[in-house]
């Protein structure tokens, strides 16, 4: 059974897809925003070795490389289905870390719900 936490995250992805181009490039500022707190919380998880979070990081750079890609992308116009690229890159770096693993799902709603306020306040 998929937690509630899970199933929002599910619910973000789906809705993500449907967002104009700007309102996509919006939500990669937040999410991307969102690494340097997952960063905090890898570097000062203390059940995880020295080892596993230089891993971490190796893996959190890449995927951030890859969010950027695709950010730059929609700004040049190149709307090539963003949300289930994004998903497929945050599963595959996501299974090269644990510890990144672990930040994924609640960066993407902090990410998410920030997009969402900011939003509702230049309506």
């Amino acid at each position: 059974m998929m937690s509630r936490e899970h199933e929002q995250f599910r619910r973000i992805l789906d809705e993500l897809s449907t967002l104009a181009v700007v309102d996509k490039i919006k939500f990669l500022d937040e999410f991307l925003f969102c690494f340097t707190l997952s960063g905090r919380a890898i570097w000062s998880d203390e059940q995880a070795t020295p080892v596993e979070i230089a891993d971490a990081f190796k893996w959190t750079n890449e995927l951030q490389h890859r969010v950027w890609n695709i950010r730059s992308d929609l700004l040049n116009g190149q709307d090539d289905n963003y949300a289930s690229r994004l998903y497929d890159n945050m599963r595959f770096y996501g299974e090269q870390s644990s510890l990144l693993s672990n930040q994924l799902v609640p960066m993407t709603i902090q990410a998410y719900n920030v997009f969402k306020q900011r939003r509702k306040l230049h309506e």
